[in-house]
């Protein structure tokens, strides 16, 4: 175990390791490393790795200032298709190189931004996700929700030239996967290009030739991740009430390409799955969580169920689980992390019966494992209803037996959840252990890993039984002596910064909150947030309705029981929980004498990714908490 304190300086230089993707001959691993913040740049620099697998050497292949992503390779293992904004910033284009050296190429003049790639499996085309600029002119009237274009897929022949649509003008395309005979095209859309209307999706067959389209299957909830079977029968994805587009774990379930016949294969699972591989035409694998530990099934389509792997990790791709396998389907590559390692990419065997010999191929942060890893200790409570929550207790650094201040940080989503992780991947908490505080990562009811009937608890009641689950964690922790009751703190962002404003008009057993990003008033979000679908869909309610679920779960209608002294955290262009969320909190809390404190952060949006932004968001927090929390 390190001994070593975490530094604001420390979190500041974080790099992750994202989308670890094999050659289909099993040779190579490329991957991409990202910084955790950018400085001046408007996107944070990312590169592009190649590793060897057999010896584990690694060469960055892609350098400068700004960001490369989304390695892709070619059917034949010979090149590497990825985008780049190296020609102007934050507008990525379609480049290639050849994996045995020599210098990118560009294969197109785009007019947009490519968002995603994928090579055809024929490897003739590389079909594009491509976002035409919304306002090209920055200064002109804009007509909000009117004459908005598309995002569409594209295809560039693989040796380069022009770029011609693959799908109709007028369907919005999220995300999409070739049928392996290359004549079709499945996709995730909507038929408006308005991120509200990602939560109203469909499956869509896409001919290669004509553009035409029939829809496969409308779901009642949001579905991610779609991947054709080898014979091109059957289309596998993740189904579930997914809160953030790109947070993904739900059912896996499978359509059937000609009759539309939908079943799920993990009904009454106890976990949430992220992505899926076609083992073969009868048989998917599935990379999630059980009971909160990283997990890989075998789903036969005859409804048999193996379970290949199941560990206490994280497998590292922002927020969704994904693996990659080689062409013969008996060894991969993923990223994983766990509390006593920070992330890198691994390799395994797969066989009909499990995955075997592990080895770890990068070696990326070998600083990061001198760091205090917090002493992670899983913890298991009865809610106030008798429902089993898990989380994670973290030690301060030298504790020496006066009982610590504790605070408690809310996650995200509400469909998210706290993983077995390194440290270093959880908000605030290296930085809090580090000056002396405990932290409690609670995942209650609403929290992925645990099966669809508990991700789906709480809806209809955010901020019901979901609290009572928190409340009722941080009552156990006190039971058992661990921290100083007179010192809790809680903080929070986005969804756990609205339960961090609800709490504080609920109890006043907080000593100090720090709110982030957080839903003050649920009625005046809704007519301000891109995503005023989900809010409908979470509380299954009108948001108009006098007296109902938007206004009972209202901070600001509470505002009057609240003591707790409250700094609040906010992106100026916000815009997925626009900065008058925070204004409205600042004001009530204020105008009923309650300490208060905003801090508004120029052009950030829903999350703060500026370096000089977060280092005085992190002193602010340990200012605020100093304060407060005193003995």
């Amino acid at each position: 175990m390190g001994q070593a304190d975490w530094t604001i300086e420390d979190v500041l230089n974080l790099r992750h390791v994202e989308d670890a993707q094999i050659s289909p001959d099993g040779k190579y691993v490329a991957y991409v490393i990202r910084d955790a913040y950018r400085e001046e740049l408007k996107v944070r620099s990312s590169h592009i790795y190649v590793a060897d697998i057999t010896t584990g050497e690694s060469k960055q292949f892609t350098s400068g200032p700004g960001a490369d992503a989304c390695p892709r390779w070619s059917p034949d293992s010979n090149k590497l298709a990825f985008i780049s904004d190296r020609e102007e910033e934050a507008r990525f284009d379609l480049f290639t190189i050849d994996v045995h050296g020599g210098e990118a190429i560009k294969l197109a003049d785009l007019e947009g931004s490519v968002l995603d790639l994928r090579w055809s499996p024929d490897g003739r085309y590389i079909g594009l996700l491509l976002e035409v600029s919304r306002n090209p002119h920055e200064d002109s009237p804009m007509v909000f929700e009117e004459k908005d274009q598309a995002t569409r897929i594209w295809k560039v022949a693989s040796s380069g030239g022009d770029a011609e649509p693959l799908s109709p003008e007028g369907l919005h395309v999220w995300e999409f996967e070739w049928l392996e005979d290359s004549s079709a095209l499945v996709a995730v859309c909507s038929r408006y290009p308005y991120e509200w209307s990602w939560y109203e999706p469909f499956l869509a067959l896409i001919d290669a030739s004509s553009s035409e389209y029939k829809v496969l299957y409308s779901p009642d909830k949001q579905i991610a991740n779609p991947a054709p079977s080898p014979d091109s029968k059957h289309i596998a994805f993740i189904k579930g009430s997914f809160s953030d587009r790109g947070s993904v774990g739900g059912e896996v379930c499978v359509v059937d390409l000609q009759g539309g016949m939908y079943r799920s294969l993990t009904e009454d699972y106890p976990g949430s799955f992220c992505s899926v591989r076609w083992l073969n035409s009868s048989c998917v694998l599935a990379i999630g969580y059980e009971n909160g530990n990283a997990c890989l099934l075998a789903l036969s389509l005859d409804g048999n169920r193996r379970r290949l792997w199941l560990e206490e990790s994280m497998v590292s791709h922002r927020w969704c689980a994904r693996f990659t396998l080689n062409r013969h389907k008996n060894f991969g590559v993923l990223i994983k992390e766990s509390h006593s390692s920070p992330p890198d990419v691994w390799s395994f065997a797969l066989s009909d019966s499990d995955i075997s010999e592990w080895k770890k191929i990068t070696d990326v942060f070998p600083d990061l494992r001198s760091k205090y890893n917090g002493e992670p200790k899983t913890i298991v409570w009865k809610s106030s209803d008798g429902l089993d929550i898990q989380g994670i207790f973290l030690h301060p650094r030298n504790f020496s037996g006066v009982k610590p201040p504790l605070v408690t940080i809310v996650h995200g989503g509400p469909s998210s959840m706290y993983h077995h992780s390194f440290l270093g991947s959880y908000f605030l908490a290296p930085v809090l252990v580090s000056n002396g505080y405990a932290v409690f990562l609670p995942n209650p009811r609403g929290s992925y890993g645990w099966g669809t009937a508990f991700a789906e608890a709480n809806l209809g009641d955010m901020g019901g039984m979901d609290k009572e689950d928190i409340i009722s964690g941080i009552e156990y922790l006190l039971e058992l002596g661990y921290v100083d009751p007179s010192r809790l703190a809680i903080a929070g962002w986005s969804y756990g910064g609205f339960m961090t404003a609800w709490m504080i008009t609920q109890t006043d057993i907080f000593k100090a909150a720090v709110m982030g990003a957080g839903i003050a008033n649920w009625r005046s979000f809704h007519g301000v947030t891109n995503i005023p679908t989900w809010d409908k869909l979470y509380y299954r309610d009108d948001p108009y309705k006098l007296g109902g679920r938007f206004d009972k779960f209202s901070p600001v209608n509470w505002v009057s029981s609240a003591k707790t002294p409250t700094l609040i955290l906010h992106g100026e262009k916000d815009a997925c929980v626009p900065v008058g969320q925070a204004y409205e909190m600042y004001r009530a809390l204020r105008e009923h004498q309650v300490t208060t404190k905003l801090v508004v952060y120029p052009g950030q949006g829903h999350g703060i990714d500026k370096k000089s932004y977060v280092r005085d968001m992190y002193e602010r927090i340990l200012d605020w908490f100093g304060e407060h929390l005193r003995e």
